[in-house]
């Protein structure tokens, strides 16, 4: 299979009549593409050969899709030269790549997502787009294009890129896949601080993005490229120490791999085995934070033992097995089956002593879980033909949107930094999970008692009296740990205050005190 920065070098950059043909042809073959389907039957893989990704109908949609970007973009070209309509068809190739459940609304928009943007006439493109391809692929193009320059230094267009986001995760499909285009052609920009600046933006934003939705293939690829732009130098360091440790580790892996294989087979238990090795700018997130040096990294890779079976209960059989044979080097068996990550990741996680004291982390899962592993939250939202990628309803969007552009009239441009710390709370890389209610609940990191006490109890939570948390009284304002116990005492009458709204940092707690705020209390202004 053809590596993602393979595919730049196969397109036709003429401007010729028969070079628009021949990517149109290459576009094609990519849509056409057998995608392999895996389902389970009584437990048992079984493996389905879809001839083609898309219908007729949507192929035909697709190509008047090019044939409309290549027409808006056409005399335009890139500061590298190239026609402008090559970057467009790029970002589409690596979406198709990347991510083989991709539907042809999200092919279509990818294609079309600059024509609005580079249009003086906005309103019109717009109404030629729905009149032309219909109001879904105008939605998503909408939502694309009301971005307008670097997305963390103006509110507004932060704003808008996390609602359309939130609405509808073709939106940040797209435009990740957009971004990697720009970073492989980055090293044509002539403005080295303009590099940086792309770079760090990359890294902050829409890395953690990537990971918050599980494709990690992207997220790897982004993350790697960012780091070369924004340090060369440590970068290269990195990456030749790396190079030299993989060496050192080939056999190493091999004879770990020979060894668990050995163990599964002999209790009959078949599987695949699959090396994880950390990235560059993972190794370098670690030495910073640890705050040591990169030979001092215990591990540079994980074993990932894929069962072929979808019976869950052989994962533990196989976890057994294993540590029957390498003594846990780590107290804690991490259990993400039973309790996935946002994202839909699933195994079991533990870290081993090899035999020699060498801690090495293994992690075990069925065949479809290595399926859901790839791909993130997008396989389960596709499936069901849902959206959204965070738990809100429209009602509660269109609140946080009044919200949001209340603090942003208020406190202008000082309103970027509020909403992009909550942008990091809700789409979190970290997660806890907290008891209340007699019930575990999961959240982000950064999550208030106040949080957890509305996701609980709903409007209940209106009248919170005391908040107890591990058995001690505390404000209702303060962040919760992992595991922490906690109960509440609620009041005869409401207790909730404007002061309330800037104690949450999740989203629909959020939504749920200023419609509650704004509903109740006419005089809310002044409270």
């Amino acid at each position: 299979m053809e590596q993602i920065s393979d595919l730049k070098k196969i397109i036709d950059y003429g401007v010729s009549n028969e070079a628009v043909m021949y990517n149109w042809h290459l576009l094609k073959n990519k849509c056409e593409e057998g995608v392999i389907i895996r389902t389970h039957v009584d437990g048992e893989p079984k493996t389905i050969k879809k001839e083609k990704r898309f219908t007729d109908e949507e192929i035909n949609i697709i190509e008047e899709a090019y044939n409309f970007c290549e027409e808006s973009h056409r005399g335009k070209t890139r500061k590298s030269g190239e026609p402008y309509y090559t970057h467009p068809l790029l970002a589409t190739l690596y979406q198709l790549h990347i991510f083989p459940i991709t539907d042809a609304t999200s092919v279509a928009a990818c294609l079309l997502h600059d024509v609005v943007e580079d249009s003086e006439k906005r309103g019109e493109t717009l109404a030629k787009i729905e009149s032309k391809f219909g109001d879904k692929i105008k939605t998503v193009v909408d939502g694309l294009t009301n971005i307008r320059g670097p997305v963390t230094e103006e509110p507004e267009s932060f704003a808008k890129l996390l609602f359309s986001m939130i609405a509808d995760y073709r939106v940040i499909l797209i435009k990740l896949c957009d971004r990697l285009h720009n970073l492989y052609t980055l090293d044509g920009h002539n403005k080295p601080d303009k590099q940086i600046e792309i770079a760090t933006e990359t890294l902050e934003f829409f890395v953690p993005i990537a990971q918050r939705l599980g494709v990690w293939a992207l997220k790897n690829e982004l993350e790697e490229l960012a780091f070369k732009h924004k340090d060369a130098k440590i970068f290269e360091q990195i990456k030749k120490e790396h190079i030299e440790q993989l060496k050192i580790d080939e056999n190493y892996c091999n004879e770990l791999q020979s060894g668990i294989k050995n163990i599964l087979s002999t209790n009959n238990i078949e599987c695949a085995f699959v090396i994880e090795h950390k990235t560059l700018y993972h190794i370098y997130s670690i030495m910073q934070e640890k705050n040591v040096e990169q030979k001092s990294i215990e591990n540079y890779f994980s074993v990932v033992v894929v069962l072929q079976s979808n019976d869950v209960l052989e994962c533990w059989r196989a976890l057994g097995a294993i540590l029957g044979h390498y003594p846990r080097a780590e107290q804690m068996i991490y259990d993400y089956i039973n309790f996935p990550k946002f994202n839909q990741f699933r195994s079991l996680r533990t870290v081993v002593f090899d035999g020699q004291g060498r801690k090495v982390e293994v992690l075990i899962r069925t065949s479809e879980m290595e399926e859901t592993a790839k791909n993130g939250i997008i396989k389960g939202l596709y499936e069901k033909e849902e959206y959204k990628t965070l738990d809100l309803t429209d009602e509660e969007l269109s609140i946080l949107k009044r919200w949001v552009d209340e603090m942003i009239k208020e406190r202008g441009t000082d309103a970027l930094g509020a909403i992009w710390d909550l942008m990091k709370i809700n789409y979190y890389q970290k997660e806890i999970y907290a008891f209340a209610n007699s019930k575990k609940y999961r959240l982000p990191e950064g999550a208030t008692a106040l949080d957890l006490a509305l996701i609980a109890y709903k409007n209940q939570a209106f009248y919170l009296g005391k908040t107890i948390v591990n058995g001690k009284d505390v404000h209702y304002s303060v962040l919760l740990n992992d595991k922490d116990n906690v109960s509440f005492v609620f009041s005869n009458q409401p207790t909730i205050n404007k002061n309330w709204i800037n104690s949450v940092g999740m989203f629909k707690p959020i939504a749920n005190i200023y419609h509650y705020l704004t509903e109740s209390f006419p005089y809310y202004e002044t409270l």
